[in-house]
């Protein structure tokens, strides 16, 4: 991105938009007053004074951390208030201020800088700071929580996942995706896990971002008049009991969604009063039966366990 010209503080007296805010841009570490849009669930930062072509789109599934997150709201904070004439004497040296700095004739930037001294200027009483940055302006107190209430990427991060089970070991999180978003029109996430506890079949989670996509996954994995199958024939198993809500920033794959593997095996609908339907109905309800017995297998365990030690009788 080209070098920007930084859009100076408002000066003091003036009433700026209550959605105007600083923001240090990521490429040059400069500060830019900037308005914020939420679209779909994601934050357009606008940069006052430039075309829509320096926009930037952040979205909630970009961040892959909570510290990622608390780093990118560190990046914004009230806009700056310009010092005026009767102010100059409230500058000492030490005072953390922000500066601007030319880099050229059309190309001045806006930084953090700290006042190294204090130069009297004859027959004034003004007092101009010196820095190695030029001129100077000293930073509002207001809180920054106050301007970014209604922003909701700043909310509490939290987001929806769906356990599978009964996945054909060659089956890509890539295919799932494609899939999910053919049939209801949902971007998520997926992830491919190899069970524990066979060797014929895999384990899968698919996350989604809203409640509202997260209904409709449910509804679509769940609905009785259909059952998802491979190629092989072996159907989805899935419950509402399995799926639930996690706090904190939705996992993101991105190892998994490069893989160059060969063609996994395609993923359909088969549909009730059909002989393919039975069959997966038969597997389907087979696979569940099984997982109550490992289940029951783990409960039982869980209880040996505990009367071992609680009592240490090993005889």
């Amino acid at each position: 991105m080209a070098p920007k010209w930084a859009a100076a503080p408002p000066a003091l007296g003036e009433d700026p938009e209550t959605e105007c805010l600083d923001f240090r841009a990521p490429l040059d570490d400069a500060w830019y007053a900037v308005r914020l849009r939420v679209e779909q669930g994601a934050l357009r930062v606008m940069y006052c004074n430039f075309s829509d072509d320096y926009d930037e789109l952040y979205r909630a599934d970009g961040f892959r951390t909570a510290e990622e997150l608390e780093e990118f709201r560190g990046r914004f904070r009230p806009t700056t208030i310009q010092l005026q004439d009767d102010e100059c004497r409230k500058v000492i040296e030490g005072m953390e201020v922000c500066a601007s700095y030319a880099f050229g004739d059309n190309d001045i930037r806006f930084y953090d800088a700290v006042i190294d001294a204090e130069i009297r200027i004859p027959d004034s009483s003004n007092v101009l700071e010196q820095t190695s940055r030029g001129k100077s302006c000293i930073k509002s107190n207001s809180k920054l929580d106050e301007d970014l209430s209604q922003i909701n990427i700043f909310h509490e991060e939290s987001y929806h996942l769906f356990h599978i089970e009964n996945l054909d070991k060659d089956l890509s999180s890539v295919t799932i995706m494609d899939f999910i978003h053919e049939q209801t029109s949902i971007y998520c996430q997926a992830a491919v896990f190899p069970c524990y506890w066979s060797t014929s079949y895999h384990t899968g989670t698919i996350f989604v971002k809203s409640k509202e996509h997260a209904d409709k996954l449910l509804k679509f994995l769940c609905d009785p008049s259909h059952i998802i199958v491979s190629s092989s024939g072996r159907p989805w198993v899935t419950s509402e009991k399995w799926c639930g809500v996690n706090k904190g920033v939705m996992p993101k794959f991105e190892g998994q969604l490069k893989l160059k593997e060969k063609q996994s095996r395609e993923l359909k609908l088969v549909h009730r009063r059909t002989k393919e339907y039975d069959k997966a109905k038969k597997l389907q309800s087979l696979h569940l039966d099984f997982h109550d017995h490992v289940q029951n297998l783990h409960r039982r365990l869980t209880w040996e366990e505990r009367k071992i030690m609680m009592h240490g009788d090993c005889k």
